[in-house]
């Protein structure tokens, strides 16, 4: 796609290995709703399919991270928070610098199963809300 062709060289041979590997040979994720991440990320103008690619691509690479010691072979990442971000994010440069953390799931499955989290600590481009975090702070400070 005309997306993943924009994406740098070593962009697009990472997002391949991680999008080709098989669970077999190599450990595999599977990224539940990440089709949703990609269609609301193409429906959002403000975002749009080139950084929806690079978000998947910074979640498998977290997810590698994550369960880099593990001994499955097939790991399932629940991306639905991102998927959902996506399709309400307004500014691209804030969707970029999404901050989140892979949650491990608990008990038996803590070594195949994790989940996107959200930070609550995000960019904030919006000029009324920097607006209104200035107010308050000035009457905090008062």
């Amino acid at each position: 796609s005309e997306a993943f062709n924009k994406l740098s060289p070593s962009e697009r041979s990472l997002l391949s290995d991680y999008l080709t590997a098989d669970g077999i040979n190599q450990k595999g994720f599977l990224l539940y709703s990440s089709p949703q991440l990609m269609a609301n990320s193409a429906a959002n103008t403000n975002i749009g399919l080139l950084h929806a690619m690079k978000m998947l691509l910074r979640v498998y690479q977290l997810a590698d991270q994550e369960f880099k010691n593990s001994d499955q072979q097939v790991i399932t990442i629940y991306v639905q928070p991102m998927a959902l971000y996506a399709k309400s994010c307004k500014d691209v440069e804030v969707f970029d610098f999404t901050q989140f953390d892979i949650k491990r799931a608990s008990g038996h499955k803590s070594d195949s199963q994790g989940s996107v989290r959200l930070s609550p600590w995000q960019l904030e481009n919006s000029p009324e809300k920097l607006d209104s975090y200035a107010l308050e702070g000035e009457n905090l400070a008062a």
